[in-house]
């Protein structure tokens, strides 16, 4: 029994003394494991203040570059973050949104001059800008055109009889009264052909104001008339001389400057 006991005290203690030999081992390697972290760690910190320290003056060297050449990004890098203002008495001023109508004091109408004609072409769209004196819109001028030459050919044979009777009134041959009335011809048709020029000039229909085509409601093909120029025509709004016009609540009339 005394041998027993003896035995089981040395276990007892000797296990004892193994665990105690294993935490300490542990604690060692655990020690020496948390110095080694440490260890990379600082390196690794040191090795990114390293790599930010250069990044910094890269980023300054640009800057410095950029200023010499850019003066925007000069003013940049120079930009102040905060400014003040020195406080004085100021006149406040409040807006409101009213809905209104604009109206135009000068609207203008194109007619063509003449009895006018069938479109031919129309030169502008709606809200195009016009000048005055723009060419907006071609009336059919084939008949006008057609009276001209015909009326060119009767001058030039009224212009050859008037220089034959001239040169025999010069040899004294003929009467006065033919040399007159050869005359008389050639002027009449002179101013025929001067009329028939005017109406081949009324089939161009041209702006009377600049403004804007705030309507073009004419196409090729229909008939282009005065009567009809305020239905089916082109309508110029001066944009220079514009009105508008607004309800104003009550409650802000006497505020409203």
């Amino acid at each position: 029994m005394i041998f027993k006991h003896f035995n089981m005290n040395s276990t007892i203690k000797l296990t004892a003394l193994a665990l105690m030999v294993i935490f300490a081992v542990a604690c060692g390697s655990s020690a020496n494991e948390n110095k080694d972290g440490s260890n990379d760690k600082k390196a690794q910190l040191q090795q990114l203040k390293a790599q930010q320290d250069k990044l910094n003056k890269q980023v300054s060297d640009l800057e410095e570059e950029l200023a010499k050449t850019d003066t925007a990004a000069a003013r940049a890098v120079n930009a102040k973050l905060i400014t003040t203002t020195p406080v004085a008495n100021a006149k406040f001023t409040h807006y409101i949104d009213l809905q209104g109508k604009v109206d135009a004091q000068n609207i203008s109408y194109i007619t063509p001059r003449g009895a006018g004609g069938q479109v031919r072409a129309v030169y502008v769209k709606q809200g195009d800008p016009v000048k005055k004196g723009q060419l907006l819109i071609k009336l059919d001028d084939v008949l006008s055109r057609q009276q001209v030459e015909q009326a060119n050919v009767q001058l030039n044979l009224a212009q050859t009889l008037y220089d034959r009777r001239k040169n025999l009134w010069d040899k004294q041959i003929g009467t006065e009264v033919e040399l007159l009335q050869a005359k008389s011809n050639v002027d009449n048709l002179k101013k025929q052909i001067s009329l028939l020029n005017e109406q081949v000039g009324m089939t161009n229909v041209y702006a009377e104001q600049s403004g804007v085509a705030d309507m073009v409601n004419i196409r090729v093909g229909e008939f282009f008339s005065p009567a009809s120029a305020a239905t089916a025509g082109i309508r110029i709004v001066n944009t220079s001389n514009l009105k508008v016009t607004a309800q104003v609540p009550e409650n802000y009339l006497h505020r409203v400057s």
